[in-house]
């Protein structure tokens, strides 16, 4: 098997951490060389400006800059985890969490799933630090039940209160005592900090207030299977098309009630039968699967390492 040089830019400072990036050289073993971008065969491209010669540019700079002095165009991948589209950038192919788009050279792997532990497929991915351990799949796929000995109190870890964001806490608040961890509570000294980890901070809790930052088809991060992984039920702010990934019967979607009042939403939604049902329900109906996205990067680079 030919050597496979990897290189990427316009990326978060240690992508090479990042799940499809591993799971790049997992799939091709020690055939897997990470070059500078003006040496590489792959090039993975991310939706960030790009420090180079001490400016930020955008990857159409940066792209010049690389092909300087080059015989040939690497094959590039965009990749993103951020809520851009899959071709917000031109590349040869793209990964996003996109729903609804039909071209073969995208696929779409949204971020929640690269934080679960694959262990079983074969791939050991690390730790989460902001988490702690890797979610368990299997622990998706059962009922929180009960919730013996947590309060009916919801907790929130956050970094900012950008609208909607201070909109749903208020709601919230207004319904349920709230304890808040994170940088937007930087008066709160005892839990500005990150000196701690969502399952610790919502162990005895029976919600999570996780909204998404904003909204797009697809767009679903870790913070609903986080919360749910903690034995809380998340009360999220999210694209009503979370039904594609998530049993919807499993969370509390504040996007419902935005024309008839969050805090009424929510006080319905806690009604004691309504949340029998919630507690009864598994985030997951459905095992995922890794199948897809291997076929995918194979398939992206096979004749880059035959």
């Amino acid at each position: 098997m030919k050597k496979l040089k990897i290189a990427y830019v316009c990326q978060f400072p240690g992508y090479e951490n990042d799940f499809i990036f591993r799971l790049i050289k997992h799939l091709h073993a020690s055939n897997v060389e990470q070059v500078s971008p003006k040496l590489c065969d792959l090039l993975i491209v991310g939706p960030f400006a790009q420090k180079w010669l001490g400016l930020r540019l955008k990857f159409r700079s940066v792209y010049k800059l690389i092909m300087a002095g080059r015989r040939y165009a690497p094959r590039t991948l965009y990749q993103t985890g951020e809520n851009t589209r899959w071709n917000a950038i031109p590349a040869d192919f793209s990964i996003s969490s996109d729903l609804g788009v039909s071209a073969t050279n995208h696929f779409r792997f949204p971020l929640w799933m690269s934080m679960f532990d694959w262990t079983h497929e074969g791939f050991t991915s690390k730790g989460v630090d902001r988490f702690g351990p890797l979610v368990k799949i299997d622990q998706l796929l059962r009922p929180l039940g009960p919730q013996k000995d947590r309060r009916a109190k919801a907790v929130l870890i956050s970094s900012h209160l950008k609208e909607p964001r201070a909109t749903l806490l208020n709601a919230v608040k207004s319904v349920v005592e709230v304890d808040c961890y994170g940088e937007a509570f930087a008066s709160l000294s005892s839990r500005a900090s990150r000196d701690f980890l969502k399952v610790d901070v919502c162990r005895d809790k029976q919600f999570a207030l996780c909204p998404e930052n904003s909204l797009y088809p697809g767009y679903y991060t870790e913070k609903i299977p986080d919360a749910f992984a903690c034995g809380c039920i998340p009360i999220t702010w999210c694209d009503g098309n979370v039904c594609h990934d998530f049993n919807p019967n499993a969370i509390i979607n504040m996007a419902r009630y935005a024309a008839t009042g969050y805090a009424d939403g929510l006080r319905a939604a806690l009604e004691p039968k309504s949340l029998e049902i919630l507690r009864d329900q598994p985030l997951l109906l459905n095992g995922p699967t890794l199948d897809g996205i291997k076929a995918f990067l194979t398939t992206l680079l096979a004749d880059l390492t035959s």
